[in-house]
């Protein structure tokens, strides 16, 4: 197996594990677990002709319409790379629930089985009924890619299924009550495929010739064979060899020259609206937040050149619209000639009005629904559910930058006093109260470690200052791709740019979800060696700060209402002095940032606070003549 183990120097690509230095792993990984599903097959459905899935208008379980048995395959937008349109089947190394299959081993074993439903091959209906027979030329296509990403390694999406791995195709025989091979393909890269075909799916087309397949009981399934790396570190051993099928289309009246569809399609997913964030809290929202623009990605899977028009609005929580963009029409290339998807850029880099959230309440949650759509100006669009694409703008109390989908999982080889850190930059003071981080289920569960949560102010772009520790934890998961919250023992005043860190308590890799269809890259960490450094690999750790309160006290708007008081030290450790107030006529207070009263005291000019947690705090001094001063303060102990 070609499992993606790499090991990640600073600043280079380690080629050997003996180079001592910061390194970044990151490991194999699962999918989100698919709902519960009757294990009964549905061999009551008879679908006719024709059949068509190109998975682009729902995610999980395939459809039961049409699938009968569906064994770990996950319905996704997140690993296929440009696949024909948005979505793609992934078959891997994985059960339904998630977790390695239990005859799982460094040799080859069986994995998943994608199983369409009875399919009658005996009959046609319309546009009259009659006998189907092997002279009407039935097809059945489909679009194939082998796992593991292309490009530079610290790049790659998913795990490449190596030469030993294979995926096959298979035709039921009803009346043998045999399965047959139809077709497979042995394990590659991308690259290989690229280099070879000039695509990044390769187009399958295969005729349906032999009379026992056409009567009303046939049957078809996808299945692949996967190996486990052959390794000693059990932490490194995870989900692998993932293939993506998309686009499979059975019918009659084809031939082998049909490889086009009167069809314009998004490829990838809907992006966000914000430049560096998935989902951030209410109150942190700014306008410098937003991107300038949107990168979507058309295509065009007819022959001929057609005119398509774009537009994308924005509709908030009553489903009023907020926002709406109209890119026109253009027109745009067959991608089977120019292997090109839509430049014309009011479709393929449509502008973002960075006031569409003016209103928002930033004393509460919200979130949008961003539609995005396309259509044919001319002719019909064959298949319209892959005209539309959405994506959910959350403004609630946590900063996201991954999109809930781990395709591999990160951390740092562990050393002594080592860390993993993930920084956020937080617009106003907040309160943090929780850590919300997925952590991936490895082999024999090896990587779950005990671990600690530390939280950073920043100096000079780095952590500086550890401002919270943890109790030892323990890495848990509620199921993959499912957040597990660690709260914090108290709460956290924080502000300007902070970090959230992940220390392993006895020297072992944690293996931290690791979202490869979005880059924090540029806020990733890693403290090893008494030194930080900068990641390079290309995604976003599935590290989540949750902030308690929504609604905060406004210092600017206090602090404009001061007299001349002035509070030394400030920070302090043990005591503040309060100097300026007048003699004998007045009241001192000091609460946290939620209003929350610490110290109440009359007529003092110091203030003891060595039993106070560390934080920010407002100190106000109210005079008998009823005007009160009032001053930030910082405890650091």
């Amino acid at each position: 197996m070609n499992v993606l183990k790499y090991v990640f120097a600073v600043i280079i690509l380690c080629l050997s594990a003996d180079i001592a230095t910061a390194q970044f792993v990151i490991v194999p990984v699962g999918q989100t677990p698919l709902p519960s599903r009757s294990a009964e097959t549905k061999s009551n459905i008879r679908k006719t002709l024709p059949f068509i899935d190109d998975f682009s208008n729902y995610e999980g379980y395939p459809c039961d319409s049409l699938w009968e048995t569906a064994g770990g395959v996950f319905v996704n937008a997140n690993y296929g790379v440009f696949p024909p349109t948005n979505g793609v089947a992934t078959l891997d190394a994985i059960d339904n629930q998630g977790i390695l299959y239990h005859n799982a081993d460094i040799t080859t074993f069986n994995a998943d089985t994608l199983t369409s439903v009875t399919i009658r091959l005996d009959s046609v209906f319309l546009p009259n009924a009659r006998k189907l027979t092997v002279g009407d030329s039935v097809y059945l296509s489909f679009y194939v890619q082998p796992g593991g990403g292309y490009g530079q390694m610290w790049e790659r999406l998913g795990v490449t299924p190596s030469k030993n791995d294979s995926i096959l195709l298979e035709f039921y025989d009803m009346n043998a009550d045999t399965w047959d091979w139809a077709w497979s393909m042995n394990g590659m890269s991308i690259d290989s495929l690229y280099a070879k075909d000039s695509v990044f799916f390769r187009y399958i087309l295969l005729p349906v010739t032999d009379e026992k397949y056409f009567n009303d009981g046939f049957r078809f399934r996808f299945r692949n064979f996967a190996t486990l790396e052959e390794t000693s570190q059990f932490a490194f051993r995870g989900n692998c060899d993932q293939w993506n099928i998309d686009y499979v289309y059975l019918n009659y009246n084809r031939s082998i020259q049909d490889s086009t569809r009167r069809d314009l399609s998004f490829v990838t997913k809907a992006p966000s609206l914000l430049k560096n964030y998935q989902a951030m809290p209410s109150r942190q929202f700014r306008k410098s937040e937003m991107i300038d623009s949107l990168n979507i990605v058309i295509t065009n899977l007819d022959s001929v050149e057609s005119a398509s028009s774009y537009r994308y609005w924005v509709l908030d929580e009553n489903n009023t619209q907020i926002a709406l963009y109209d890119g026109g029409f253009e027109n745009i290339s067959p991608f089977i000639e120019t292997h090109q998807y839509q430049t014309y850029y009011p479709h393929a880099k449509p502008p973002v009005d960075n006031t569409m959230f003016d209103g928002l309440d930033t004393a509460n949650w919200a979130s949008y629904t961003v539609l995005h759509h396309i259509r044919s100006g001319v002719g019909q669009d064959s298949r319209a559910v892959n005209d539309t694409i959405k994506f959910f703008q959350r403004f609630e109390n946590y900063f996201a930058y991954d999109d809930g989908s781990a395709e591999q999982a990160i951390g740092v080889e562990a050393n002594t006093n080592s860390h993993f850190a993930v920084s956020y930059s937080l617009n106003c003071p907040d309160t943090l109260t929780a850590i919300d981080i997925y952590f991936n289920d490895t082999y024999q569960n090896a990587s779950q470690k005990p671990f600690y949560i530390c939280v950073w102010n920043s100096t000079g772009g780095i952590p500086n200052e550890v401002i919270y520790r943890s109790e030892q934890l323990t890495p848990h998961t509620a199921g993959l791709n499912r957040f597990n919250r660690y709260m914090l023992s108290r709460s956290l005043i924080v502000e300007g740019r902070i970090f959230v860190s992940i220390q392993s308590k006895t020297g072992t890799f944690l293996a931290v979800g690791f979202d490869q269809n979005t880059d924090a890259s540029a806020n990733t960490y890693a403290y090893v060696n008494n030194e930080w450094i900068g990641s390079f690999i290309k995604g976003s750790p599935m590290i989540r700060p949750y902030f308690g309160a929504s609604v905060l006290v406004d210092l600017t708007a206090i602090e404009r209402k001061t007299e001349n008081i002035s509070v030394y030290p400030n920070p302090a450790d043990r005591y503040f002095n309060i100097y300026g107030a007048e003699d004998g006529n007045y009241q001192v207070e000091l609460c946290n940032m939620i209003g929350k009263k610490i110290y109440e005291q009359a007529n003092t000019s110091a203030i003891n606070v060595e039993n106070v947690p560390e934080g920010v705090y407002l100190l106000s001094v109210k005079a008998k003549n009823g005007k009160t001063s009032t001053r930030k303060v910082i405890i650091k102990h």
